[in-house]
């Protein structure tokens, strides 16, 4: 029971055992060695009582007491989810939801409330039932009287007693409340195709102020006029942070607006990097007759000081970003007036953009300039740089003209900011800023007119067959491939067993929260059958820091996690088959890692080859710590012998030099995705990208000035 819905916490209680263990077994040994030198005079006395002194003890018992405290309090959590499951009452546990400190009501209503299912959810944790009892079960009961009356409720007790999130009352969720939101999500839905949503990616210079401009934009769609905006609260869509100087004597003052965003995707403490950290969209809703809405998709800055390997990691994370749409009406980049030259790397971006898109989409490129006051609202010195860098394009002809050029002054939206941090400011200048929000007001509409009129959108899902789009494809089969090639071995090991007639299943879980696998961290053993396995927990990374206390380099990004099941009856496929599916899947393996490697420009280490060792290196853990343990034995053989037949494929390729097209790729990814076991793990891996999606878009609401971090449509 505690396996199934709290193999985390288990798990963390097991290092911690193996950690106490570890550091018992080591002083023990220690003593020894120093009892040793006591008794033949090489050593004092004194230093055995420094050795086991008071504090390390204390120190000792502490941790101690602290384990045994926690296993108890599972133990306790073990008996609650028994009587929920007699009541029939379902056990969640929020952190699977993503639910954190983060969160607000809205968020979790969103998070934990299904949208075709009658729902009533009570939410509380350890704390609260502990200092109020009969209130827990007198919800309990009164939630139990209900589902009496109406047998199509489903009653769910959402425990958040391990989520960061302080949950500081109980309370009950139910989806009756949010049926009429439902109707009109899935009337919005069908609004989202490319009639009915601009998609604008923005593209600039680390510093040139992506972010200062989406939030400017919001304002010059939303007010016409400086007059009107100082009249409401700004919409701010990302947390603003600059450095001001006013009056005569240049009084500097740090203006700070809005708080650090739930996925902490806005960096201000380090100067010369990104502010912004990852992919992230914002819709507007234009509120005109069609009912247009327009969605910015913010980027990671190039550029970066940390040099020209994150700008290639920033630009991938924007290409795979990207690659989820289905289209783009603009790709906008944002530029300074006046610059003496520009960043190296604006040439790379735009390779890189077209090695996903095809050439149908340079003429959905359109520039625009910030800080165009001074320069009177034109390129400035920056034109002629352009005009150089892109005639020496081979990705073909790139227009720049007036047509597609918009120049914009976003100093007046700082203005209405330092306004709400009390900062005075003389007449002049609030005439100045009053004509320079009027002209990028101007500027907003003629950038949303000539989109809407002038440029024909570009579809990326009828144009992705490229270098690019494989590559990702690729990376994402990767652990698929070897988790089915790995349970295809335990079902071929259980099919030669005369008395055993079962089989083992994989079940892929999404993960409603981008995850990370620690590969230092040692794994949680589950008993599924006769086979041990290594269940690896989920690790969340915020604000640079993870669930354990290992390196971030330790850490490997994953889409899904896996569960496995015992079923009992045999495999549907005999030895022979399962045998075939292996050899056909090991030899693909090796033709999309050769074509990765040396056809997409993925320069990193094989994939596969460290997937092989990983996945031996767990079987061996689980053999040196578990028993019995002769079919997790016979797996280390059976995964040694395939990894080897693997190298033997990829050599015979590398020998050869044989290169596969780009359909005979896609021909051959499409078989494997239709093997048992890849379909459902690549079929969660997808709906765990829309996840991702959903969890990076803000929905902005003009009319409110308010917006949510939740996605209505995306596709």
């Amino acid at each position: 029971m505690l396996n199934r819905h709290l193999g985390e916490q288990l798990c963390q209680l097991q290092q911690q055992w193996i950690y106490l263990k570890n550091l018992y077994e080591n002083d023990i040994k220690q003593l020894k060695h120093l009892i040793n030198d006591v008794c033949y005079g090489r050593s004092d006395i004194s230093i055995i009582d420094k050795t086991i002194s008071l504090e390390k003890q204390n120190d000792f018992d502490d941790k101690f007491n602290k384990v045994t405290k926690n296993l108890n309090d599972l133990k306790e959590k073990g008996k609650l989810i028994m009587d929920l499951k007699e009541k029939k009452i379902q056990y969640f546990d929020v952190v699977e939801y993503g639910i954190d400190q983060t969160d607000n009501k809205m968020t979790i209503e969103q998070k934990l409330v299904f949208d075709n299912e009658e729902n009533r959810i009570l939410c509380s944790n350890d704390h609260l039932i502990k200092i109020n009892t009969k209130q827990f079960q007198t919800l309990l009961d009164n939630l139990c009287e209900q589902r009496g009356k109406h047998p199509e409720i489903c009653l769910i007790y959402a425990d958040f007693s391990y989520s960061s999130f302080e949950l500081k009352d109980m309370m009950i969720l139910s989806s009756n409340r949010r049926s009429d939101e439902n109707k009109k999500s899935k009337k919005e839905e069908t609004l989202s195709s490319s009639s009915n949503i601009i998609n604008i990616l923005l593209l600039g210079e680390t510093g040139v102020g992506k972010s200062t401009f989406i939030n400017a934009f919001a304002n010059y769609l939303t007010f016409n006029t400086l007059e009107k905006a100082q009249t409401s609260q700004p919409m701010v869509l990302m947390p603003v942070s600059f450095l001001t100087t006013v009056g005569d004597n240049f009084e500097e003052h740090t203006v700070k607006f809005g708080d650090v965003d739930s996925l902490n995707n806005e960096v201000f403490d380090r100067p010369g990097q990104s502010v912004t950290q990852r992919c992230k969209s914002y819709v507007f809703n234009l509120n005109d007759s069609d009912r247009k809405k327009l969605r910015i998709i913010d980027t990671p800055g190039f550029g970066d000081t940390r040099g020209i390997e994150q700008d290639d990691r920033n630009m991938e994370h924007i290409l795979e970003y990207l690659s989820n749409f289905t289209h783009l009406n603009a790709i906008c980049f944002l530029l300074k007036p006046n610059s003496s030259r520009l960043n190296i790397f604006f040439r790379s971006c735009l390779t890189q953009l077209f090695s996903l898109l095809d050439r149908n989409a340079l003429n959905n490129i359109i520039f625009c300039f910030t800080s165009a006051r001074s320069t009177f609202y034109t390129p400035g010195d920056t034109a002629p740089l352009v005009k150089k860098m892109l005639s020496s394009l081979s990705i073909g002809d790139v227009p720049f003209k007036k047509e597609n050029t918009f120049c914009f002054d976003n100093e007046s939206f700082r203005y209405l900011v330092a306004l709400q941090n009390r900062i005075k400011f003389n007449d002049d200048e609030k005439h100045e800023y009053g004509m320079s929000w009027s002209t990028s007001v101007t500027q907003s509409k003629r950038l949303i007119d000539y989109i809407r009129k002038s440029v024909v959108v570009y579809h990326i899902e009828g144009n992705l067959q490229s270098m690019k789009y494989v590559q990702f494809e690729i990376i994402h089969m990767i652990r698929p491939i070897l988790e089915t090639m790995r349970n295809y071995l335990r079902n071929l090991i259980l099919s030669t067993q005369d008395s055993v007639n079962v089989s083992l299943e994989l079940y892929p879980k999404v993960i409603s929260f981008p995850a990370t696998i620690c590969i230092s961290c040692v794994p949680y053993s589950l008993l599924v059958g006769q086979f041990w396995i290594a269940k690896i927990i989920p690790h969340k990374i915020q604000n640079n820091h993870c669930t354990c206390e290992c390196s971030l380099d330790q850490h490997i990004s994953i889409d899904y996690k896996l569960e496995y099941k015992l079923s009992k009856k045999s495999f549907k496929y005999n030895q022979d088959k399962i045998s075939d599916m292996l050899c056909e899947l090991c030899h693909a393996s090796a033709e999309l890692s050769y074509f990765l490697i040396h056809s997409t420009g993925f320069s990193k280490t094989d994939p596969f080859s460290i997937g092989f060792v990983q996945m031996i290196s767990e079987e061996n853990y689980l053999c040196d710590n578990q028993n019995p343990n002769h079919l997790n034995l016979q797996l280390i053989d059976n995964l040694k012998d395939l990894s080897i037949e693997y190298e033997k494929y990829l050599n015979e390729f590398e020998r050869k030099q044989t290169q596969m097209n780009l359909s005979e790729i896609y021909n051959l990814i499409k078989t494997i995705r239709e093997y048992p076991m890849m379909c459902e793990q690549m079929n969660t891996v997808n709906e765990g990208r829309k996840i991702t999606m959903k969890l990076y878009e803000c929905e902005v609401s003009k009319k409110s000035t308010e917006f949510d971090d939740t996605l209505s449509v995306f596709m």
